[in-house]
């Protein structure tokens, strides 16, 4: 908890102590990459195309870090989401492995979403904010 005094003085707050059984659980989110097969199609930007494996290479990365600083076990699909057969079986694997959340990340052209399954809105539209990003939650 934060004192108003704190804040008002100018004072960065202490960091709240977790305690508890919780305080070491190692929340996990399992990622993948949906996209077409032919990586020749880059992900379209207004006035860009980006190339689909160099992109996933450079989220996946970022992903990782933003999950290690954050305290979380992040594990991403080595290879993207071609089918619906492929989706099933993700999906499949992701209810035998019962993550905290899902994250899917498009890469198809006009579509730049990042979805999330997962009790996790507010931490996610507070990230998005640190970030100078205001996500639009559904």
């Amino acid at each position: 908890m934060l004192g108003g005094g704190q804040v008002f003085a100018g004072k960065r707050p202490e960091p709240v102590r977790l305690n508890g059984p919780g305080s070491k659980y190692t929340p996990t989110v399992n990622v993948t990459f949906v996209r077409r097969k032919n990586p020749a199609f880059g992900t379209a930007w207004p006035g860009e195309v980006y190339d689909p494996v160099a992109a996933q290479k450079m989220y996946t990365e970022k992903i990782r870090k933003t999950g290690a600083g954050l305290g979380m076990k992040v594990d991403v699909r080595p290879e993207p989401i071609y089918s619906l057969a492929e989706a099933d079986r993700w999906l499949a694997e992701a209810k035998e492995s019962k993550p905290d959340g899902l994250m899917v990340v498009l890469a198809y052209p006009g579509f730049h979403q990042l979805f999330v399954y997962g009790n996790h809105r507010d931490a996610l539209v507070d990230f998005g904010r640190l970030q100078k990003i205001e996500p639009e939650v559904v």
